[in-house]
C-alpha cells in the first residue's frame, strides 16, 4: 500500500494555519481512489527522521519544514509566500 505524509503545521477540525484543510480534502480524495494510507505530520515529530521511514512518499504543506531531514521524494505545495521556501526549493522532487 502506497504511503503518504502531509507535512502541515497543525492537523485536525481546530487548526487555525489554512494548509490543513486543502491537505485534508486531498487526502480524502486519494483514500477513496486509490486506498492510500494517508497521515498527517506535524511540527512536533518533524525532528525524529525515522518518522518518515514510514512513508513512500511526503507532500509538503509548510515552508517551515526541511525536506532532506526526510530523504524521501517531496512534493512542495507552495500555495502561498513563495519567498519563503526559496532556500529549500533544490530538495523537492515536486513543486505545485
Amino acid at each position: 500500500m502506497f504511503r503518504i505524509a502531509f507535512i502541515v503545521n497543525e492537523s485536525g477540525f481546530n487548526a487555525t494555519t489554512s494548509e490543513y484543510f486543502p491537505a485534508y480534502e486531498l487526502a480524502q480524495q486519494l483514500t477513496a481512489l486509490y486506498r492510500y494510507r494517508i497521515e498527517f505530520i506535524t511540527p512536533a515529530t518533524w525532528n525524529k527522521p525515522e518518522i518518515f521511514n514510514n512513508f513512500d512518499y511526503l507532500f509538503v504543506l509548510s515552508e517551515d519544514f526541511h525536506p532532506h531531514i526526510a530523504n524521501k521524494p517531496c512534493v512542495a505545495w507552495g500555495r502561498k509566500s513563495l519567498d519563503r521556501w526559496m532556500p529549500n526549493l533544490g530538495f523537492y522532487s515536486l513543486i505545485f
